[in-house]
């Protein structure tokens, strides 16, 4: 890596990196190491800033990748794949007056399978007194991977997953409103997203792959657009406590009508704190935990060995919380007293979708510094 400073208003970063990584089945009785994964990339980066006094900066760079992907999951006949990745961006941030700042951004990727990619964003913020007002537009992209479009696996013995080659870019456009206000020893916080997908790239069921057995395969459908508002209260106080509740609402907008998406619509997380200092001794009691509405959605079943059957799932709601007491003696001895899942939650059905606790549990810990410890109790 090469940093540089021509000047106090430039500044330039230069990096180079390679990271491999091998997997390899090794058979003792004839000492043979066979590698039949190798995932290699080679990355160049390159960032240059410009500041022009305290109200303009401005940010070029770029990147570029080689990488490369070796697996037993390709077929025989072409056991790896390669790509080429360049990207070249450019972005200012400009102050133009104690209320209004504006950021807007451009980038262009090359990928070497299919082509060109732009990407804009602007973002700007408005602030008056105790308020601060934002909104932003950005339009992003997710470049389909080596193994979406070229592996070849079995799923556990279920099915078998392909890839697809003529996958496309999934692309996004991204909206954001939000606004804050301070107000003594309390911030309040109010934000809305909107997200538009399309191409979005996914596994959907074949019944013509596997010899007429059906498999999955990569592809891109329609996409969905999602929305969520979020809503937070914070405060501070100078007696050491401190607390914030945080509620999130979620929902996804299915372009064929069925909501895959296992994301619960409704959620709050909450923590208080209090802490306080004498002499030789520090007390820190922490409560925090969150609570979970319940999730309706549509997940993909057997249908007599296809996999093209939807059927309604519903996870359960829950509610978990953890009570931490910290208490720091001298200045080199911690007790931590932890009771996690406090109200002893348990689930009805174990998913992945689910905390996998077995009910409430205790923990205790003593860390002792002794040469601060030591140090401390000589004063």
């Amino acid at each position: 890596r090469y940093l540089a400073t021509p000047s106090e208003t430039d500044h330039l970063d230069f990096a180079i990196s390679t990271d491999c990584y091998d997997k390899s089945n090794y058979y003792t009785r004839f000492n043979l190491d066979l590698l039949d994964y190798r995932n290699m990339q080679h990355i160049l980066r390159g960032l240059y800033t410009h500041e022009f006094e305290d109200y303009l900066t401005i940010t070029m760079g770029g990147d570029g990748m080689y990488d490369y992907l070796k697996s037993y999951q390709f077929s025989h006949s072409d056991d790896h794949h390669d790509q080429w990745t360049a990207d070249f961006f450019a972005q200012a941030d400009w102050t133009i007056n104690t209320h209004w700042n504006i950021i807007a951004g451009i980038r262009e990727d090359y990928f070497s399978h299919y082509g060109w990619e732009f990407s804009p964003k602007v973002a700007a913020m408005y602030k008056v007194e105790n308020i601060r007002l934002r909104g932003s537009y950005s339009k992003g992209f997710r470049a389909p991977s080596l193994k979406e479009m070229y592996m070849d696996f079995n799923m556990a013995n279920i099915f078998n997953i392909y890839g697809n080659d003529q996958l496309e870019s999934e692309r996004t456009n991204s909206l954001s409103l939000s606004a804050e206000y301070f107000l003594s020893d309390y911030c309040f916080t109010l934000t809305g997203y909107y997200n538009i997908i399309d191409n979005e790239i996914t596994t959907t069921w074949d019944p013509t792959l596997s010899d007429g057995r059906g498999a999955m395969k990569y592809r891109n459908i329609d996409g969905t657009n999602l929305a969520s508002i979020d809503a937070s209260v914070m405060a501070r106080y100078d007696c050491g406590l401190n607390w914030k509740v945080c509620y999130s609402f979620f929902h996804e907008f299915a372009a064929d009508g069925l909501n895959t998406n296992d994301a619960r619509p409704h959620s709050l997380t909450a923590q208080v704190d209090w802490v306080k200092n004498w002499k030789n001794y520090q007390l820190n009691v922490v409560l925090n935990g969150r609570l979970l509405s319940k999730a309706t959605y549509y997940n993909i079943t057997n249908n007599n060995g296809s996999y093209d059957k939807y059927e309604l799932y519903t996870s359960e709601g829950y509610t978990m919380w953890k009570l931490s007491i910290n208490q720091r003696f001298w200045d080199g001895l911690m007790l931590s007293l932890c009771v996690d899942n406090l109200l002893d939650y348990k689930p009805k059905r174990y998913e992945y979708n689910t905390p996998y606790t077995i009910g409430r549990s205790y923990n205790i810990g003593l860390t002792a510094d002794i040469d601060r410890l030591a140090k401390t109790i000589k004063k």
